[in-house]
């Protein structure tokens, strides 16, 4: 969908759309549009109830706040069908975006595969990550390539949290 500039009344109808027990929509591709911040804030909610998208992806979403992030993010949390996230590409999620979704990884039953390549990771994220993912039985892939705002001892923690825990990891 290319839907640039259009402010937040798309993200209403589509949070419509969303919410509609007969729709079949499974593969839900938001990358490159300009979404508000409160358009995020209703795509999070809508998320968290919808029933049956397996598939998210938000690549570049460039102008996102750190609200915008937290908000959509706690929508991935309790959703009961997503299976694959896609935040990859140049979003700048933050230390607080990132806590949040590993906030989410932690009570979330049905994520097999979330990219996070270049997406401003912290070490603070890489060790909130690494926390979730030893509470999380369902993620086995996860991609955190090109992150190189996180330092070696970052990095150091990340796989010794995760060398630690009950990680179901089976890509890297």
């Amino acid at each position: 969908l290319n839907l640039n500039n259009n402010g937040k009344e798309w993200c209403i109808e589509l949070a419509k759309l969303l919410g509609d027990p007969t729709a079949k929509l499974v593969i839900l591709d938001l990358s490159y549009t300009d979404i508000p911040d409160e358009g995020a804030i209703i795509l999070g909610m809508a998320v968290l109830q919808n029933t049956t998208l397996n598939n998210l992806i938000l690549n570049r979403q460039r102008s996102f706040s750190s609200v915008a992030w937290t908000s959509l993010i706690s929508g991935l949390g309790g959703s009961s069908s997503l299976e694959n996230v896609d935040l990859s590409l140049e979003n700048c999620i933050g230390a607080e975006g990132i806590v949040s979704l590993a906030n989410s990884l932690v009570t979330n039953t049905s994520l097999e595969v979330l990219n996070l390549n270049d997406v401003c990771l912290t070490a603070t994220g890489v060790a909130a990550l690494a926390y979730a993912l030893g509470k999380n039985s369902t993620l086995t892939r996860l991609d955190i390539s090109n992150n190189i705002t996180v330092n070696n001892v970052g990095w150091q923690n990340f796989f010794n949290l995760l060398r630690n825990n009950n990680s179901t990891l089976e890509i890297l």
